[in-house]
């Protein structure tokens, strides 16, 4: 007994560990220190792109669509805001994703100021990844999404490190 005990607190044990069903993701993010303070809103739109991009990666590899996307923003001065939208469907897609933030960080931020971290995420997670919405289906593009994030994730999943985007196929 005394030798199972042992080994279990070394973690030289062969047990799985037993998930607690509170360790279901609440939300799924990603954010980022700029490598300067930066105002231009060009390149702050791209690493928004980015992050709406490894943030939908992520949950579409997870399993999950959000409805509730948020953006984190600190300034310059190291001055934090939150800001967040709640979207009338469950997404794990990036161009809804990157459309929510982007359209949060114009109407709340101001340019006058220099950004120097940046994070997006989604919460409010259910099972089941979203591509499309109504808007996408009316305009027929639903198909077209559809396969274009299977084939950039079949893509990443093989090459293991993410290198192609879909937000730069659409």
């Amino acid at each position: 007994p005394g030798q199972v005990i042992y080994y279990k607190c070394c973690g030289l044990d062969n047990e799985k560990p037993i998930p607690k069903e509170d360790d279901a993701y609440k939300s799924i993010g990603h954010s980022t220190t700029l490598p300067y303070n930066i105002s231009d809103r060009r390149i702050l739109m791209a690493y928004l792109l980015q992050l709406s991009e490894n943030v939908s990666h992520r949950a579409r590899n997870l399993g999950y669509a959000g409805k509730i996307v948020s953006l984190y923003v600190r300034t310059g001065e190291w001055e934090g805001m939150s800001f967040r939208r709640n979207l009338q469907y469950h997404t794990s897609a990036t161009h809804h994703i990157y459309e929510a933030a982007k359209d949060l960080f114009e109407k709340n931020f101001n340019y006058s100021e220099s950004v120097r971290l940046l994070g997006v995420s989604i919460g409010e997670l259910h099972a089941g990844t979203v591509l499309v919405n109504l808007e996408d289906i009316m305009q027929g593009k639903d198909d077209k999404l559809r396969k274009l994030y299977e084939a950039v994730d079949r893509v990443n999943h093989n090459l293991q490190d993410g290198i192609i985007r879909a937000s730069a196929l659409q």
